[in-house]
C-alpha cells in the first residue's frame, strides 16, 4: 500500500480494513438514507454488503495501494466509519479522491470533517499530487457541507454511476 502509518488525527485512527471488520461495518447498511449517495439505493443483508464494501477495499489497496480504510475513535477503539483516498481517472487524470463514510450513530460528531482534512493534508504532505477532489452526490447537502470545511469548491457536475454528482476540488 502507499498509505504510510500511523495515520491519525486528533480523534481518529486510520488503519488499513480487514475481513474482520466485516460485523462491525454491517450497519452502516442498515435504515441508513445515505446509501443512495453512494450508489446503493435498495442494500441487501447487512453482513453481505459489508463484506462486498470491504473486499472492494482490499482489491483497491492490492491495485493502487489507495482505498477506504477504517476510521476509529483513537480513545475508545469503536469504529466509527470509513474514509480514504481513492484513485480516480478524471478528465484524462488519475486524481486522488478525499472520500468519507460515517456510521449513521456517529453522524453529526465531525467525525468526516475531521477524517476528510486529515487525509487532505496527507496528499499535501506527501506531495502526492497538487489537487485533491471528493465527487459528491448533488442531493448530498451533509457531504457537501464536509467538502467546503475541507477548503474544496464546486467543479465539474457529470453523471457518476448512475447519480448526478458534483466534482468538489482544492488546488495546494
Amino acid at each position: 500500500m502507499k498509505y504510510q502509518f500511523p495515520l491519525s488525527s486528533a480523534r481518529l485512527s486510520f488503519q488499513p480494513l480487514t475481513l474482520d471488520d466485516c460485523a462491525d461495518w454491517a450497519p452502516f447498511f442498515v435504515d441508513n438514507p445515505g446509501l443512495v449517495y453512494v450508489g446503493m439505493p435498495n442494500p441487501g443483508d447487512p453482513m453481505e454488503e459489508s463484506k462486498t464494501w470491504i473486499e472492494r477495499q482490499l482489491k483497491r489497496y492490492k491495485e493502487s495501494g489507495w482505498g477506504h480504510l477504517k476510521i476509529s475513535n483513537s480513545t475508545t477503539g469503536e469504529l466509527v466509519g470509513n474514509a480514504g483516498l481513492i484513485l480516480r481517472p478524471t478528465d484524462g487524470t488519475d486524481l486522488l479522491e478525499v472520500a468519507y463514510s460515517i456510521l449513521p450513530a456517529h453522524w453529526g460528531k465531525g467525525y468526516a470533517s475531521e477524517a476528510a482534512v486529515c487525509l487532505k493534508e496527507y496528499i499535501h504532505k506527501h506531495r502526492l499530487s497538487d489537487r485533491a477532489i471528493s465527487i459528491i452526490h448533488k442531493d448530498n447537502l451533509g457531504s457537501q457541507w464536509v467538502a467546503m470545511k475541507n477548503g474544496m469548491t464546486p467543479g465539474k457536475e457529470w453523471e457518476y454511476i448512475g447519480m448526478p454528482v458534483c466534482s468538489w476540488e482544492v488546488i495546494f
